[in-house]
């Protein structure tokens, strides 16, 4: 195994690899300056896309595109930057289509593909004789329902591992900065038991739920 950084060791063997992406908001020089004179401005999105190894969280390899580039384009890219063997590779429904079972196939042999068919997907033509995965996916949940499929398949252990960034809003990275921050994390407040600085009329002031969100 090969350290890259101090505490960080490349995964051993072959790996569970999650794909996903994230949206990020892209700041500009004159952020401020809007937010301050209340002028709006188009908003830019960019699209992170991450392959993660499902057992140490390690980011195993990344693209950034625009947000109009297709998820299912990115994974050859992906693939492309790890060096490391490939158990299989997890992902959600809108990775589903054959194009990306056979760019897997064709980066690394004999790799388990979990990925949920679309609601509307349909067999192959050699489905009967020599099934895909795709095929066998299909045929799992029309025989045992999603919930057996993905039991069956661990499609939901997967996904309980997925780090913070696979959330499919979009997310800003100065917010993601802010929050790692303990000094500016939100802290949780009773209702009718506000901070102490809290004026009167503050709209955090009126939430209907039990707790509510205060950044102080």
């Amino acid at each position: 195994m090969e350290s890259i950084s101090k505490g960080c060791v490349l995964p051993d063997g072959p790996i569970h690899l999650l794909i996903d992406r994230t949206g990020l908001k892209v700041f500009g020089a004159g952020e401020w300056l809007q937010e301050k004179h209340g002028a709006k401005a188009r908003r830019t999105w960019k699209k992170l896309h991450l392959a993660v190894d499902a057992d140490t969280g390690m980011i195993m390899a990344s693209t950034l595109t625009g947000n109009d580039v297709g998820d299912p384009s990115q994974v050859a890219p992906l693939l492309d930057q790890i060096e490391a063997g490939i158990a299989s590779v997890t992902a959600d429904g809108a990775y589903d289509g054959t194009p990306t079972y056979d760019v897997v196939a064709g980066h690394r042999e004999n790799v388990r593909v979990i990925i949920p068919p679309h609601v509307t997907a349909v067999l192959s033509a050699e489905a009967e004789n020599n099934p895909s995965q795709r095929d066998q996916h299909i045929l799992s949940i029309a025989a045992h329902g999603r919930l057996g499929w993905q039991k069956e398949t661990d499609y939901g252990n997967a996904l309980w591992l997925k780090p913070r960034w696979a959330d499919t809003r979009p997310s800003s990275a100065l917010a993601c900065e802010r929050e790692a921050s303990p000094a500016n994390r939100p802290k949780r407040c009773r209702r009718g038991n506000p901070q102490p600085h809290a004026g009167r009329g503050t709209p955090g002031l009126r939430s209907p739920s039990k707790y509510r969100r205060v950044i102080c």
